[in-house]
């Protein structure tokens, strides 16, 4: 009888210390994803924006700003669960040094924006808080694409501003999905519109 209850007490106590480790030691169920050579493709290729925290463990910069991007990634993903939308991702340039090359980096940390596979032409040089974080993925996932309402807007148009206007018989086109991901892509060197349809 004392050798039972000791064999399931055993049991039981392997079950949970396994269970804690696997909850404790897993690092893709908080923080940033941790992206190494062999997935970084895969999460670049799969996402509409990745926002990533190039950074060295000794560096000391990177190591105050390890919480907060972690803390900011699981707001992030909890504000945008949909898969394929938002990734914030963190590479530890030391162990992926052919990463940290591939992206220019040369001073820890650095925060690079990656929208449709290609980087943004400016690194993020924004406040470094959970909120600025959060706000700037918002405004990064806005909808590029600005509609007329009525025709009349196209003479309201600043004249020193660089704009693409497209027309669109729907939003369910496979055309309108090209027309946003460019102007997703280009939304920092002009604005893009559609015309309502007649």
């Amino acid at each position: 009888m004392f050798n039972v209850r000791c064999i399931g007490t055993f049991r039981l106590s392997c079950f949970l210390f396994i269970v804690v480790a696997v909850v404790f030691n897993n690092p893709t169920d908080s923080g940033a994803v941790q992206l190494t050579q062999q997935t970084i493709d895969m999460t670049l290729a799969s996402n509409e924006l990745v926002f990533i925290n190039f950074y060295a463990d000794w560096c000391r910069f990177s190591n105050m700003l390890m919480p907060i991007f972690d803390e900011a990634a699981e707001e992030v993903a909890k504000e945008f669960p949909e898969a394929g939308k938002v990734v914030m991702g963190k590479v530890d340039c030391e162990k992926e040094s052919s990463v940290a090359s591939r992206f220019h980096i040369t001073k820890y940390p650095t925060l690079k924006v990656i929208r449709n596979g290609l980087p943004a032409k400016k690194e993020y040089r924004g406040q470094r808080s959970v909120e600025a974080f959060k706000q700037f993925i918002k405004d990064q996932l806005e909808d590029p694409v600005k509609e007329f309402k009525q025709l009349k807007e196209l003479g309201e148009l600043e004249a020193n501003k660089r704009f693409i206007i497209g027309y669109f018989d729907r939003r369910d086109q496979p055309e309108y999905s090209i027309f946003r991901r460019v102007a997703t892509n280009m939304k920092d060197e002009c604005r893009f519109y559609t015309v309502p349809t007649i």
